[in-house]
């Protein structure tokens, strides 16, 4: 008779999720939210997927990094110049183990791309970009481009999924999916968002975060002591929190093993 091994799985809001560890300890309830991803009425979605050659806290610094857009970034840096009221935020909380990292841009002239999403977009916009991250590598981006002083309600509305998975030690898949609630019926606009995001993370982030890792002597990141930025808040927490809970796993691992 044939033994087969059987891990735990659950398919929800178009993802499937699978327990690796020990059958017992699988809790469906602590699988993330992402609801507001999924394809439904009234929203049209994209999808995507990359073979990262980078550690996937490497590739989860990269995804919990809005600062570098305006360097790496050139079809969604703004390039002209900026409003005397323009103004950028950022702050980073946690509850738990789930890591809140908050961005936006006030009074920002609206790039050319959410002509694409949002066709009758004022010139002037608020931009937000918001990611909760949820060990070991899920990523919910709450995002948009909205009209100004509308407490976020008018406007062009895109949430995502940034999922990670190890392929190895050092390859990661990286899994997504982007929403938006205007223009749904265009197909311009589809085409036009997925290969946009294939194209900045095959091209941009992807070989960048790639290169970095050739440069690196190990994986543990903060061990080689780099020069931290307060807008590094969120990644460093991520990286602090799947430290703990391998430790954790670990310390489990010996009272069950003595």
């Amino acid at each position: 008779m044939a033994r087969l091994k059987t891990y735990p799985l659950s398919e929800q809001w178009g993802i499937l999720f699978i327990w690796m560890g020990d059958p017992a300890k699988a809790d469906l309830s602590l699988i993330p939210d992402f609801s507001m991803t999924e394809q439904r009425e009234g929203v049209k979605t994209v999808y995507g997927h990359h073979l990262t050659p980078a550690h996937y806290e490497l590739v989860t610094d990269n995804l919990l990094d809005r600062t570098h857009v305006q360097f790496l970034h050139p079809l969604l840096d703004l390039g002209f110049e900026l409003p005397e009221n323009f103004e950028r935020k950022y702050h980073t909380e946690q509850k738990g183990n789930v890591i809140w990292d908050y961005h936006c841009e006030l009074n920002s002239p609206k790039l050319p791309l959410v002509s694409l999403l949002w066709p009758e977009a004022p010139d002037i916009v608020e931009n937000y970009f918001n990611v909760r991250w949820e060990a070991p590598g899920h990523m919910l981006l709450d995002a948009g481009i909205v009209e100004m002083n509308t407490d976020r309600k008018i406007g062009s509305h895109t949430p995502g999924a940034n999922m990670l998975t190890p392929a190895d030690e050092n390859s990661t898949h990286y899994f997504w999916n982007n929403c938006r609630d205007q223009n749904i019926d265009s197909e311009e606009a589809s085409q036009g968002l997925q290969k946009g995001i294939a194209h900045t993370f095959a091209n941009e982030d992807g070989r960048m975060v790639g290169l970095c890792a050739q440069n690196m002597e190990t994986n543990d990141l903060l061990s080689l002591k780099p020069l931290l930025l307060p807008t590094d808040e969120a990644a460093v927490r991520a990286r602090r929190t799947i430290a703990a809970l391998l430790a954790e796993e670990a310390e489990e691992a010996k009272e069950m093993a003595s």
